[in-house]
């Protein structure tokens, strides 16, 4: 082979690698950050009840992997108050839409995007 051909094929296996690593990195930090059962506290047990239905959204910093936004709507997509989970990668946004008489708190919102490597920039809520 050439030297120009070894170096190419070089760089290729070096970028699959890169990408295999990447895409093990978000999957490492998806199943480590989302064990809220870990610490004792399950998600439900902060959900209060309110009068109607709401929908959150959420201002996430940093939010451009789409398997760590993915792990994100699963996690709250597995409590029994979420409706449905809605992520906007462009504007770096996560909506979710609480089932009827269903509350969710600051505190566990937080958490699962902190526990998923994302910073909250700010909640807002509004009512259906």
């Amino acid at each position: 082979m050439s030297r120009y051909v070894e170096w190419m094929y070089s760089c290729f296996v070096w970028m699959i690698r890169g990408l295999i690593i990447g895409i093990i990195a978000c999957q490492f930090v998806f199943f480590l950050g989302h064990d809220v059962h870990a610490m004792g506290e399950t998600p439900h047990e902060k959900v209060a009840p309110s009068v109607s239905s709401s929908t959150i959204t959420i201002l996430v910093k940093g939010m451009v992997c789409s398997f760590c936004a993915q792990g994100i709507a699963e996690s709250f997509k597995g409590m029994d108050s979420i409706q449905q989970v809605n992520i906007d990668m462009d504007d770096e946004t996560v909506m979710i839409i609480l089932k009827r008489n269903a509350q969710l708190t600051d505190d566990i919102i937080r958490r699962i995007i902190n526990d998923s490597g994302y910073e909250v920039s700010s909640i807002l809520r509004s009512s259906l």
